[in-house]
């Protein structure tokens, strides 16, 4: 009986053989089993694989795992995922550049890698406000917006179209600003647009501006110079001064000089509105006598003028032209004068004597606007004759 059954064992053992794929062999290929007796036909056995399944995701810079087995025999085979590469998202900017320092932007990958990249210096400042103006075809500057610049250079072209305006009020009292160059495309300059910009050292006209608002510059203590372009046909400027192109008209005295006097030209025949507002250096002034107009504020706050001659030839002294020159102690007026504005001469405190060229009926002639009391309540010389 043993016998029978160790027979048995073998026969079955040798059956096994000749089904199963669970052989010595590389996997993947193929293996050709005979028996002794018999060499043909060839009987040939292989894997019967699963799909492939992922055990370890690839990631950005790492491979990943793909594992199948046979469902026969369960050997497992391997193969890897190659890695994906970083997926970036857009650059983003981080710190805009300036006129000085550069600037740097960044982009992140899902996995968390972080890229950098440097943004050169900008030929003109970035940051400031701009808004579309209603020809929808230039832009104006509207503000200082997030600038950090103190030597603001502002472009000729925005987002494509021409920057044409700085607008009203655009700098009004930016404390920082120190200087300004004005793009070659811009030809308005608005209302106030750099007043009280009080560190203002400097400012730089182009060819291109045709006009420039009231008291575009009042006020700025620090100003030394307004250079203009020698190819602008409106303006110029004369000893850092800015007059229109023909001479005629004083727009702006550089009030941050130090002089203690000044002559005004005498191709000038009218002094523009706030044209020495809040100049606090001058102590004299000289009018010529082809002066015929004296504007609105043109000499209020010269808190150290002490005393001023205004010629035959003006015939106009603006409202508030020399309100609150508390060191003024006399005025001499022609008798060409007709009228003098509301509060030409308010809060001029120590003005004591006032000179007229005329008789007393070509005073009462004069048209003398409201709150000039320190003027009529003075002290009045009639004929005068001004010394040569």
């Amino acid at each position: 009986m043993k016998k029978i059954l160790c027979t048995f064992a073998l026969i079955l053992t040798f059956a096994c053989v000749l089904t199963s794929c669970n052989l010595p062999f590389l996997p993947g290929t193929e293996t050709t089993v005979t028996t002794p007796e018999e060499t043909t036909p060839e009987t040939t056995l292989t894997h019967v694989w699963s799909e492939w399944i992922v055990v370890k995701e690839a990631k950005c810079e790492e491979k990943g795992l793909l594992q199948r087995y046979c469902t026969e025999c369960y050997y497992t085979e391997s193969k890897p995922i190659q890695a994906t590469g970083h997926s970036f998202g857009e650059w983003i900017t981080t710190k805009l550049p300036t006129l000085s320092e550069e600037g740097s932007m960044e982009r992140n990958c899902v996995c968390g890698k972080k890229e950098t990249q440097e943004i050169q210096k900008t030929p003109f400042s970035v940051g400031l406000n701009y808004y579309l103006n209603s020809d929808c075809m230039s832009y104006s500057v509207g503000g200082i917006g997030t600038c950090t610049d103190n030597d603001v250079i502002i472009p000729a072209e925005y987002d494509g179209l021409p920057v044409t305006t700085i607008g009203s009020y655009a700098f009004y009292k930016c404390s920082n600003l120190t200087s300004v160059t004005i793009g070659d495309s811009v030809t308005i300059i608005g209302d106030y647009a750099f007043e009280y910009c009080r560190a203002l050292t400097s400012i730089t006209i182009p060819d291109s501006v045709t006009t420039i608002g009231d008291s575009a510059f009042s006020d700025c203590s620090n100003l030394m110079s307004i250079i203009v372009d020698e190819n602008n046909e409106a303006y110029q400027s004369v000893d850092g001064n800015l007059y229109s192109k023909d001479g005629t008209v004083l727009i702006a005295y550089a009030i941050g000089k130090a002089d203690t006097s000044f002559v005004i030209p005498d191709s000038v025949t009218t002094i523009g509105d706030c044209a020495f507002c809040r100049c606090t250096n001058l102590a004299s002034i000289t009018i010529p006598d082809s002066v015929t107009t004296i504007g609105n504020y043109a000499f209020s706050g010269c808190s150290n003028l002490t005393s001023v001659t205004i010629p035959d030839s003006v015939t106009t002294i603006g409202s508030a032209a020399f309100y609150y020159c508390p060191n003024l102690t006399s005025v001499t007026i022609g008798d060409s004068v007709t009228t003098i504005g509301n509060y030409a001469f308010s809060s001029c405190s120590n003005l004591t004597d006032v000179y007229y060229t005329g008789s007393e009926a070509d005073w009462a002639k004069i048209t003398i606007g409201s709150s000039n009391y320190c003027l009529t309540g003075a002290n009045r010389h009639y004929n005068y004759v001004p010394e040569e």
